[in-house]
């Protein structure tokens, strides 16, 4: 642009004063021309790089977003898992006979060993 502008002025001390008023309307209009495409430009730029921080943000609230959601459904399975084990635990106890957990029973118990070893007591009433 300003070797463009230079040529003009050279070209307006060259012309005579009639056609000096056509060059230089036309270099200013050339000019402001230039002016407005270099404000568009960075008014671009400016957007684009709020884009791109905006972007990054949302890529980023979107993988802490997945992470949360696959962290809520392996504790979910966890939960469901342990439930089921429970319901199968329950059932199998209660599918005891009334003797044999009353022995069972009272022979872990007599011996102090149900205080302190209530899984192993829980697993030996399922094996019976």
């Amino acid at each position: 642009m300003h070797a463009t502008v230079n040529w003009g002025e050279k070209t307006v001390r060259n012309t005579r004063s009639d056609g000096r008023d056509a060059i230089n309307s036309a270099l200013k209009e050339l000019q402001n021309d230039w002016d407005r495409l270099v404000r568009k430009i960075s008014t671009t730029k400016v957007q684009l790089e709020t884009s791109l921080l905006q972007w990054a943000d949302y890529s980023s609230s979107y993988s802490q977003l997945q992470q949360w959601i696959s962290d809520r459904e392996n504790k979910l399975q966890q939960v469901c898992e342990q439930k089921v084990r429970i319901i199968l635990l329950t059932r199998r106890v209660l599918q005891l006979s009334a003797p044999n957990f009353l022995e069972i029973f009272r022979t872990v118990r007599w011996t102090g060993w149900a205080d302190t070893n209530v899984p192993l007591l829980l697993s030996k009433l399922i094996l019976t």
